[in-house]
């Protein structure tokens, strides 16, 4: 048979291509899956048959999935001969889950052959692994919700929008779902309780329960709304934070307090910005006070804050004219048309100085040197005119 060029090609082609494709091992595990109806704190053990290769080859198995905490196995390693093998696993689980159908999975991986090649792997593609999978089914409630709360951040006296999804996973209608809002200050002291809307929620179905609230007489930070949702006598909790600001910008701290006498030294002013915008051109002003007079007044450059950011200003302040003691720093942050005033103590520390005493024995030495140099010279000239 005489091939064409376009033949030989082809040829070639499916030859390259059977000499390069990755090895596939055959795998196979029975059962695939295992169905298990959940009972609380069941504890009972479970065997997987695993099957594949004419020659022997060796597994690992690993667990992963939401409750492999709950689940033992009884190795980590096996090898499995022509026959197959099997490896039993144990559950043990809570006295609770939550309704419905919670899968993990315990993973069966074939090794590499050491024969197939010099470092102990193959070296085209990855081995075979397989899965199998143990289901817990919790059986829902006749009534059974879930919910979740978001909240917008926003400026004080600017209207906040709070919105509650419930979702009916239970068996039955939900005739009426209706839920409490706290509204919490970083210090979990209530500020406010807020009523939503109420809504019936059909089988598998979700709503919007909807609240509003204006935050007027309140300080700029971070907040906790916390829902509680009544549905048909069952209570069901959910929280998330948000940030309340206005155009506002903190000064949390001015570092370091401490510096020396007779350096120009850097002050940072660290400072947080409670606006839901960016903020263009902030700087600050230090006052430097001894005994409530003013001493000098250094400047920052200025920078941009973005909305609810955290960073610092830096000043410069030579300190080489002031003595060691006790100043204030007395801050003032300008942004827009508003100001932020924050006050510090600052201490300058004496600036030691070295000892003088090595100084003084040099200029005895170098004066004793100098007399006993002149001494001999007297001396040497009384002998010659002796002579």
């Amino acid at each position: 048979m005489i091939l064409s060029k376009k033949g030989k090609i082809s040829w070639l082609f499916l030859i390259l291509l059977f000499l390069f494709v990755p090895i596939v091992y055959s795998l196979g595990i029975s059962p695939a899956i295992e169905e298990i109806k959940f009972e609380p704190a069941l504890a009972n053990t479970f065997k997987v048959q695993i099957f594949g290769e004419t020659d022997p080859f060796e597994v690992k198995l690993s667990v992963s999935g939401e409750l492999k905490d709950y689940i033992t196995l009884s190795q980590e390693k096996l090898t499995v001969p022509s026959e197959g093998a099997s490896f039993d696993y144990k559950i043990n689980l809570p006295d609770e889950l939550k309704p419905g159908r919670h899968k993990t999975s315990i993973v069966i991986e074939q090794q590499p052959k050491t024969s197939e090649s010099g470092a102990g792997k193959s070296p085209f593609g990855a081995q075979a692994a397989v899965g199998h999978v143990i289901a817990i089914n919790v059986p829902y409630q006749e009534k059974y919700a879930e919910a979740t709360i978001s909240v917008p951040n926003a400026k004080i006296g600017q209207p906040i929008d709070f919105v509650v999804t419930v979702t009916n996973f239970g068996n039955e209608d939900i005739i009426n779902a209706q839920g409490i809002i706290s509204i919490l200050d970083d210090n979990d002291d209530k500020v406010i309780d807020i009523e939503t809307g109420s809504s019936n929620i059909k089988q598998e179905e979700r709503v919007k329960l909807y609240s509003h609230w204006t935050p007027k007489e309140v300080k700029p930070g971070i907040y906790k709304a916390k829902a509680v949702i009544d549905y048909d006598g069952k209570l069901i909790e959910t929280e998330t934070d948000f940030l309340i600001g206005d155009l506002f910008i903190d000064i949390l701290d001015l570092n370091p307090k401490e510096i020396e006498q007779g350096k120009i030294q850097k002050l940072n002013i660290n400072v947080k910005s409670f606006w839901s915008q960016e903020i263009e051109k902030i700087y600050a002003s230090i006052d430097i006070l001894k005994d409530n007079e003013k001493q000098e007044t250094v400047s920052t450059p200025p920078i941009n804050l973005e909305p609810w950011q955290t960073s610092s200003l830096t000043a410069f302040w030579d300190t080489t004219n002031y003595d060691p003691g006790e100043y204030n720093a007395d801050i003032t942050l300008n942004y827009g048309d508003k100001t932020t005033v924050k006050e510090f103590k600052l201490t300058i520390k004496n600036l030691e100085k070295p000892s003088s005493f090595p100084l003084l024995w040099i200029t005895i030495v170098v004066i004793v040197g100098i007399v006993i140099f002149i001494i001999y010279l007297i001396k040497k000239k009384n002998k010659d005119e002796t002579l």
